[in-house]
């Protein structure tokens, strides 16, 4: 058993010393013993190859003589020192043995080279010529090889290590000495280390192995756990409640007891937000009074939001710790720690006196009150805010505020009104014009301030009290409601132009269709006329725009998945976007279905990519991400209109230009755009704003100008019905008609004599008997007049004095089984509401071409 495998710090200052005293011990005697053996044999060497030379050899013997003269002299003199290494070893020794560690000393080979007698004490060894390694005293212990392998490596590898290990005591109860104690079991910590000769970067000379007996260090360890243990179960049952949060409100610790009065089954996780437990006035008064230095104080009266929904009444203690109570400096909101104690109100009798209880319940209603109550001075200086008050400053642990002057925190126009209201009150006028007040945190929040004088504050320096009421999401509602109202009157005049368009359109469109059916291809004008028809189609691209914008084209929605539909777009935006783009797509996981129509929303990509492309003009990223957004987390963009609920979002990011924020509300308008004249309609976001719109959903942007933008849209979760899942089936391909002629009586009801006219011809020249009308009242007339039956019935949907819809109920009297086309140049959905909901026609949308007429017109009169 092992623990605490830790690398020891290199070659500490402490050891350097011991590191010297070794090597004195080993390695400078043996140098001198090289040394002289050197000298020795050189000479013999000398001696045998120059033997011929006697002469030479007498002056080498001769050279050799005075050196040991002079080294008899100096060693009389006790300048030369013969027994310096047996002086080295003795104080290493003495060094050595007094250590209550056992050391062992082992070259890098791992031979052993000395080791002390609380080395062979600690491993319960006699004293031997032929001294254990540690790894060879362990190497039975199969528990304890993991440490070993791992401090043998260190040794071999020339580094740092150390390991505590668990062991049995192989001389338990036989020596009265012994740190065991009468558990039969040590605790030692085993260290090894390089030894250095000289300097810390030379090469290492051999291994330091370092055994310590820490059996009474770890029992003294383990006895302060187990108290600190029983101290935190004594203090997670006290009878009072605790928690603790730092300033970004993320609550960090709560005891159980307090944990029990709110009836969590489970504590609050480090991170949950502590407005689930204390509101946010409340939280407004807890960072309201614990400051840096301040005491353990009393808080106020107030109730503990608990899981069930209900509340608790309880009085709050608290006061900042760690470096947040005592630091001078500005510490981040994550760095800043706050402890709360809870008493239960219930039990406050017992400990305060009836006044003060009477106090705290004042100051209950005074600070839990739902607007905002404070004083002011001339200068606008704040004091005695209530929590209310200090949100609508943006004050607290997700404030932007941290200033307590009014005027520093309104626009200079609002200054003036504030100012003029101030010097009122402090006239002491009692009626006072409230103001109305846009706080400058990003023009998130806004109120309208209320005034009266503070006759009994004159000494404190306030002249007024001031009632604060939050308009802010009253204003949001009403920028909202202005913005759709806009819209709305936009795409009512659009629809209304559009339908006339259409009309017109029609008419161009047919009579080239009857122009191009006379004349060959050869003939001279054929050309022109397809150039009309060219331009005509165009218009009436530009018509279906219009109509996306102001929600009246038709759709034709159907249970898909965004991730398949951008799939089904990824090739073509590729083309679209070029070389210079890089396009990205991140797929959400499990993503929801919606109901949508499949072809309408691939529109919405395209326009939104292209937008995105030309935005990016010397090229960047284009991000297409999908998500599902849980019911909880949609609140997030609440404040922006979106309805709480399920839904799937598609964010479609670039790396652009961007925009300026001030542009940001008009670029859904029709014919709005920033781009160059002649580079774009200004009709591509207009109908994406109208397509997510009427598919039941929200489109918003955020942009930042160099930065780029984001287009996210919330489409609506849909919950397929399981048995609509279970008898699904393929739809059946149906083929069109290829032969267009008939001979079958037609009813056409036009109000537009252009279109009338030319729907006449068209089907007229296909076999058709045709019985015109310009109106309802008209058509009516016209059945009654006719012998004979009439097999369908094509009308108009908006029409003078009687519209279509109108005229079907009443022809249904007479003509129960008749069939009918509408054709109009608003959406399907406009109309069929009038209708019953058992009555079956076909649509025909404007401008439509003369082959779409006779088509549609053969495919109804086929169907049974």
């Amino acid at each position: 058993m092992s623990e605490a495998n830790v690398p020891l710090d290199s070659q500490k200052p402490d050891l350097v010393q011991e590191d010297r005293l070794i090597a004195m011990m080993f390695w400078p005697g043996k140098f001198r013993t090289l040394t002289c053996l050197g000298l020795l044999t050189a000479v013999l060497f000398a001696a045998f190859f120059l033997q011929q030379f006697n002469v030479v050899l007498i002056g080498i013997l001769g050279l050799l003589a005075t050196v040991g003269v002079f080294a008899v002299l100096a060693y009389s003199a006790g300048i030369l020192d013969i027994n310096s290494q047996k002086q080295d070893v003795n104080i290493f020794s003495a060094y050595a043995d007094h250590l209550t560690d056992g050391m062992l000393i082992t070259d890098k080979k791992g031979d052993v080279l000395y080791a002390n007698d609380a080395y062979f004490h600690i491993l319960r060894q006699p004293r031997e010529k032929v001294v254990a390694t540690v790894e060879g005293s362990f190497s039975g212990d199969p528990s304890i090889a993991e440490p070993l392998y791992r401090l043998c490596q260190a040794a071999i590898q020339l580094r740092d290590w150390e390991e505590e290990i668990y062991i049995e005591d192989a001389d338990k109860g036989l020596d009265e000495t012994s740190e065991a104690g009468s558990s039969g079991f040590r605790w030692l910590r085993i260290s090894v280390r390089p030894l250095y000769a000289k300097e810390k970067t030379a090469q290492a000379s051999g291994v330091v192995w370092r055994l310590t007996d820490i059996t009474l260090e770890r029992g003294q360890r383990d006895l302060e756990y187990k108290e600190l243990t029983n101290a935190v179960y004594q203090f997670d049952q006290a009878p009072v409640g605790f928690f603790t949060f730092n300033g970004l409100g993320e609550l960090s610790y709560m005891n159980g007891t307090l944990a029990g009065w709110l009836g969590m089954s489970s504590r609050p996780t480090e991170g949950s937000d502590i407005h689930s437990i204390l509101p946010a006035e409340g939280v407004q008064l807890l960072l309201q009074s614990l400051t840096p230095y301040s005491s353990l104080r009393s808080v106020q009266y107030y109730d503990l939001l608990c899981a069930d929904g209900s509340t608790i009444s309880t009085i709050l203690y608290g006061r900042p710790h760690g470096e947040t109570a005592y630091h001078d400096a500005e510490l981040s909101p994550e760095d800043m720690h706050y402890g709360v104690l809870a008493l239960k109100a219930e039990d406050a009798p017992q400990l305060f006196e009836p006044q003060r209880m009477t106090e705290m319940r004042l100051e209950q209603f005074y600070h839990s009150a739902p607007i905002g109550i404070a004083t002011i001075d001339g200068t606008g200086q704040i004091s005695n805010a209530n929590g209310s008050f200090r949100i609508l400053l943006g004050q607290g642990v997700d404030g932007q505020s941290s200033t307590d002057n009014l005027f520093e925190l309104i626009g200079a126009e609002e200054a003036v009104a504030l100012k003029a209201a101030l010097d009122s009150a402090a006239e002491g006028n009692a009626i006072i014009a409230p103001v109305d007040v846009k706080f400058n945190l990003n023009g998130q929040r806004s109120g309208q301030l209320y005034f009266s004088p503070a006759r009994d504050m004159a000494e404190a320096g306030a002249v007024a009290i001031i009632y604060a009421i939050d308009t802010s999401k009253q204003r949001t509602l009403e920028e909202q409601f202005a913005q759709s109202q806009k819209m709305q009157a936009v795409g009512q005049l659009a629809g209304g132009i559009a339908h006339d368009f259409n009309n017109v359109l029609t008419a161009i469109i047919g009579y080239c269709d009857l122009l191009i059916g006379s004349h060959r291809p050869t003939d001279p004008a054929f050309k022109d006329m397809m150039h009309i028809k060219q331009n005509a189609n165009r218009a009436a691209s530009l018509v279906r725009q219009l109509l996306a914008f102001s929600r009246q084209q038709t759709l034709r929605p159907e249970v898909l998945s965004i991730n398949d539909v951008i799939k089904d777009v990824t090739a073509m935006l590729s083309r679209l976007l070029g070389e210079k783009i890089d396009l990205k797509v991140d797929h959400g996981r499990d993503l929801w279905e919606v109901k949508a129509d499949h072809h309408q929303f691939d529109q919405v990509i395209i326009n939104l990519a292209v937008n995105a492309r030309d935005a990016m003009v010397d090229g960047g990223t284009l991000t297409l991400k999908t998500q599902n957004i849980a019911e909880h987390h949609s609140l997030d963009e609440e404040k922006r209109g979106l309805k709480p609920g399920e839904y799937v979002l598609l964010e479609i990011t670039d790396t652009g230009s961007g925009m300026p924020e001030s542009l940001i509300d008009k670029i859904f308008e029709p014919f709005f755009t920033t781009k160059d004249i002649g580079k774009g309609t200004g009709l591509g976001l207009s109908m994406v704003y109208g397509i997510v719109k009427q598919t039941d959903g929200y489109i918003y942007v955020d942009s930042e100008e160099g930065v780029g933008t984001t287009f996210k849209i919330y489409l609506p979760r849909h919950v397929r019905d399981v048995t609509q899942i279970e008898t699904a089936k393929p739809l059946p391909v149906e083929e069109k008609p290829k032969d267009l002629t008939g001979s079958e009586t037609l009813l056409l009801v036009e109000d537009e004599e252009a279109v009338r006219s030319f729907a006449v011809r068209a089907l007229s020249t296909r076999g058709y008997n045709v019985l015109e009308a310009n109106s309802g009242v008209d058509a009516l007339s016209v059945v009654e007049r006719h012998d004979g039956p009439i097999d369908l019935v094509i009308s108009d949907v908006m029409m003078p004095v009687m519209d279509g819809p109108t005229m079907l109920t009443h022809l249904r009297k007479t003509m129960p089984d008749v069939k009918v086309i509408f054709i109009s140049g608003y959406a399907e959905d406009a109309f069929e509401k009038n209708l019953d909901e058992n009555d079956h026609f076909q649509f025909l949308p404007k401008p439509f071409s003369l082959k779409q007429l006779a088509a549609v017109v053969k495919e109804t009169l086929q169907k049974n």
